[in-house]
């Protein structure tokens, strides 16, 4: 059964690879919250980038609307609570931006298991 009114948003996992020193790089997962786009909007979304309107930076900001609380934390390990501010902090370490897409739209293309098929 297909139900209609599903929330403006959703959750889906963010892993980022973060190189290290020569090392295998470390990987982080947190849940990314993301605005639910229309076909038309993601369409419209997809045009601009295709075209150059936006950059990945731009893009990130227009889906990623937050993260479930408790899984971004700070250097000291307290819980890092969202906020515009808090995004740019995290988007600006590498590569969260590809990551942060990359999760975006495997969340469109209808996520990993069927990608994996």
């Amino acid at each position: 059964m297909f139900k209609l009114g599903l929330s403006d948003r959703y959750y889906y996992p963010v892993t980022v690879r973060i190189p290290v020193d020569g090392k295998k790089p470390h990987e982080f997962t947190f849940d990314a919250e993301f605005r639910r786009l229309s076909q038309d909007e993601i369409q419209a979304l997809l045009q601009e980038v295709q075209s150059g309107a936006i950059d990945d930076a731009a893009l990130a900001r227009r889906v990623w609307i937050g993260w479930r609380p408790g899984h971004v934390v700070d250097e000291g390990g307290a819980a890092l609570e969202y906020s515009e501010s808090a995004r740019e902090r995290l988007m600006s370490v590498f590569p969260t931006q590809s990551a942060i897409i990359e999760a975006w739209s495997d969340a469109i293309r209808g996520g990993r298991e069927k990608n994996s098929r």
